[in-house]
């Protein structure tokens, strides 16, 4: 760890290298290495640099429940990346909001299947709507309670505001249901604490879904 801990510190670095450490340290999911990843962050706000892919994933990994003032700072440049449109010439690359957390924060996460690191993109979700379905893919894969139940939260709500169009349907909801319990090795399978919990979801009508 403290190997690491000086290469994410490194100033005189490729930013290949810079990003190569961070995945590592978003990968040991170690909140030993947060001052690491917080000097790199302010490191590269000083150079005038966007929020990276490497950046992100080991924010959140390193950070959460470990440093606030990270996870803000993070969160806040995330949001203000632009969104993009499917009109655009380079979509979906121009959705720099989705860019930045595909592959790499999603797919860290499902391998670290932590609540510590679920939750403070959950509550990201709650403060700014317009990160919500970004959210969703980035919890989509996550074999836990948290994440599962975003993810049956975030397609029922889709299912409350399309009630009574004709003309719209569900894609996220008949896409989960085709892939449910594939043996594609990229759809996700819940074991059994997940599955208890989309069935505890399911049954408590005091918070239904669907309201």
């Amino acid at each position: 760890m403290n190997n690491l801990d000086a290469l994410i510190r490194e100033e005189h670095q490729t930013e290949k290298a810079r990003e190569a450490a961070l995945y590592l340290a978003g990968e040991c999911a170690d909140v030993r290495l947060v001052d690491a990843v917080h000097a790199c962050w302010k490191g590269m706000k000083a150079d005038g640099e966007a929020l990276s892919r490497g950046m992100l994933f080991a924010a959140i990994a390193c950070g959460s429940g470990a440093n606030e003032e990270l996870i803000k700072e993070v969160f806040d440049a995330w949001r203000t990346l632009p969104e993009g449109s499917p009109e655009d010439d380079d979509w979906p690359w121009s959705d720099k909001r989705f860019y930045v957390a595909n592959h790499c924060l999603s797919g860290g996460l499902r391998r670290i299947k932590s609540g510590r690191t679920i939750e403070p993109l959950l509550r990201l979700s709650n403060e700014a709507e317009e990160m919500q379905h970004t959210i969703y893919r980035c919890l989509e894969q996550i074999d836990h309670p948290l994440a599962a139940g975003y993810v049956a939260s975030h397609i029922a709500k889709m299912d409350v505001r399309i009630e009574g169009d004709e003309k719209r349907h569900n894609h996220l909801a008949s896409s989960r249901l085709a892939d449910f319990g594939s043996g594609l090795n990229h759809h996700v399978r819940y074991t059994k604490p997940t599955m208890d919990a989309l069935e505890a979801i399911w049954f408590d009508t005091s918070k239904d879904l669907w309201e």
